[in-house]
């Protein structure tokens, strides 16, 4: 096993916003196991803008000359999802590792051929469902095999979207298209739903109902409205294994009454998760629980992880990258990988197919 740190090469970094720059703060926050080698945009001019703002070392002239650096072992793709089937399909030509953001592909059929593509040359891969690996969703597992709520009775979680509501800003402006296929679907639930089946088992079958009561949003940046063609209400109930129900409420925009609250019921007790939002994978979430004779909840201490001190949509992120430079490393796959991706995006499908038929919809094993 080799302990030097893994090399990595971003694709799409802005150093005034976006995701990425959350990767480059991930994996600069771990030089003993990850060291950035460069980034790679768009245009050779704003990779090297982005390096040079961002104190990166080096802003590759493109795509094609990142994926030929041999000091890159990992690509991590952090691009729009019209995007991703191109530039992951090209990592995995280039025989790299590659990190993708979620979800992995545009479609379950693109998602498929890059599973099917890396298990067929042996590559190791990642997709960022990174709430999977949250100190306080690894909390909740703990405490759920260790009969803390007893036998599982229902689980019931309703969230905020936190965009796709009133208002938006121009940079985030194209999840309002459909054609995009980013939405409470894709995002949030899928991000919430990858953590529910780890913690709670699969997914079996659902009912869904997509709502679009939202038919404008206003982009703060110009204070014009620009049509919305996604859903901004999600509803989703269904069975998972052994017969569990569940139910899932997204909502689209920012609520007063609730950021994410799930709840996870059972015969000996009760787990409460809260959020400042919809957005598990990117928020700190707290837990409480309360059983046998308590009238109500109280606060658990989730155990502090070493990258508490980042900011808090960059601690799991971090907490990603870690398990995945010692996978690579010492030849394991503890960090979520496209055949775990792919899990995800057939419950994503068949909730689709619920709500556009309105009947109740077996979710496929393999697609």
């Amino acid at each position: 096993m080799s302990h030097a740190a893994l090399g990595v090469g971003i694709i799409g970094v802005r150093p005034e916003s976006g995701w990425g720059r959350a990767h480059v703060l991930a994996v600069a926050g771990q030089p003993e196991n990850t060291r950035l080698v460069g980034i790679a945009n768009s245009t050779a001019q704003s990779a090297h803008k982005a390096a040079a703002e961002l104190g990166i070392a080096r802003g590759f002239e493109s795509v094609e000359a990142l994926l030929a650096c041999p000091d890159v072992e990992l690509v991590t793709v952090t691009v729009k999802l019209p995007q991703h089937f191109a530039l992951v399909k090209s990592a995995l030509l280039a025989g790299k590792a590659v990190y993708c953001e979620w979800p992995l592909g545009y479609s379950l059929e693109e998602s498929q051929s890059l599973t099917d593509m890396a298990e067929s040359k042996s590559l190791y891969t990642a997709i960022g469902t990174q709430a999977r690996v949250a100190p306080s969703m690894l909390f909740v597992r703990d405490l759920i095999a260790q009969n803390y709520v007893g036998e599982l009775l229902s689980t019931t979680l309703i969230g905020s979207g936190l965009v796709w509501g009133a208002v938006i800003e121009e940079a985030g402006s194209y999840v309002l298209d459909a054609a995009n296929r980013v939405s409470l679907l894709t995002i949030p639930f899928g991000h919430m739903m990858a953590v529910m089946e780890d913690l709670l088992g699969t997914v079996v079958s659902v009912s869904a109902q997509l709502g679009y009561r939202r038919k404008h949003c206003k982009v703060l940046d110009t204070n014009e409205y620009r049509s919305m063609s996604t859903p901004d209400q999600l509803l989703v109930t269904g069975s998972m294994q052994g017969g569990l129900p569940f139910a899932v409420h997204y909502r689209g925009g920012v609520q007063r009454t609730a950021g994410l609250r799930w709840e996870i019921n059972g015969t000996a007790g009760d787990l409460l998760i809260l959020g400042p939002n919809g957005q598990g994978q990117m928020v700190e979430l707290e837990v409480f629980g309360g059983q046998d004779d308590m009238t109500t909840v109280e606060k658990l201490d989730v155990p502090k992880c070493r990258f508490a001190h980042l900011p808090p949509h960059v601690v799991n992120l971090a907490l990603m990258y870690e398990r995945v430079a010692h996978d690579i490393r010492a030849g394991n796959s503890t960090a979520p990988s496209f055949k775990d991706a792919m899990r995800t995006h057939r419950l994503i499908a068949a909730t689709e197919q619920a709500a556009l038929t309105g009947q109740r919809v077996s979710v496929q094993a393999r697609g």
